[in-house]
């Protein structure tokens, strides 16, 4: 009887004590070149850079991605983070990356109805619009990462590729699955199938 009480106590612990998501550690195994504007701009896609300590290492995020691209040494660094400040192991990650944050109010994607694709639309102008700017004032490393790179990170690179490289959302799906191992998540393939959708408006827009 004792032991029968002691496995009902363990089962009820196990099912509503609250679970601790552990951060993910950088993977270089995640980085991709999302984009590439000459040799002095890249856009990179991966998952959180932090060390097994759960601090901000920039040192290995250059240098990994410096074999990646050939970028040469010491680019300006930007950090676009798709992370949460709503949940406690991802606002972590904002506070140890904030030195190297760009468009900070762009760290949160929201899926709702009135931004069915998570404002993915306009945050991949802005970083076509930063990638250009670099591309004449200095050699940058512009990275984008949500925790383990797979599904907010998938959106925004898949995004960025169906509004400015002619890609569809088969293929960027196909793409994510190469990275991550498995396909987007809902919410995510409802993000592109928007973003694709508004490509093809605008180019019906553009020749008619």
């Amino acid at each position: 009887m004792a032991r029968l009480s002691f496995l009902i106590v363990v089962v009820v612990l196990a099912i509503f004590s609250p679970r601790v998501q552990l951060a993910a550690h950088f993977d270089p195994r995640l980085l991709r070149v999302v984009a590439k504007i000459s040799d002095r701009a890249l856009l990179v896609r991966g998952n959180a850079p932090l060390n097994g300590a759960g601090q901000f290492d920039p040192k290995a995020l250059t240098e990994s991605s410096q074999v990646l691209t050939n970028l040469g040494s010491d680019p300006t660094l930007s950090v676009v983070s798709l992370v949460s400040s709503s949940m406690s192991d991802e606002r972590a990650v904002l506070e140890a990356e904030n030195h190297v944050h760009w468009l900070p109010v762009l760290n949160e994607m929201v899926w709702d109805l009135l931004r069915p694709d998570g404002g993915a639309w306009e945050l991949v102008s802005e970083l076509q619009e930063r990638l250009l700017k670099c591309d004449v004032h200095e050699r940058c490393l512009v990275y984008v990462h949500c925790m383990r790179g797979k599904d907010r990170t998938g959106v925004v690179a898949g995004a960025y590729a169906i509004r400015y490289q002619g890609a569809s959302f088969v293929d960027v799906q196909k793409a994510n699955t190469e990275i991550a191992g498995r396909e987007l998540d809902w919410a995510s393939q409802r993000a592109l199938s928007w973003v694709e959708w508004r490509a093809d408006r605008a180019e019906e827009v553009s020749a008619a």
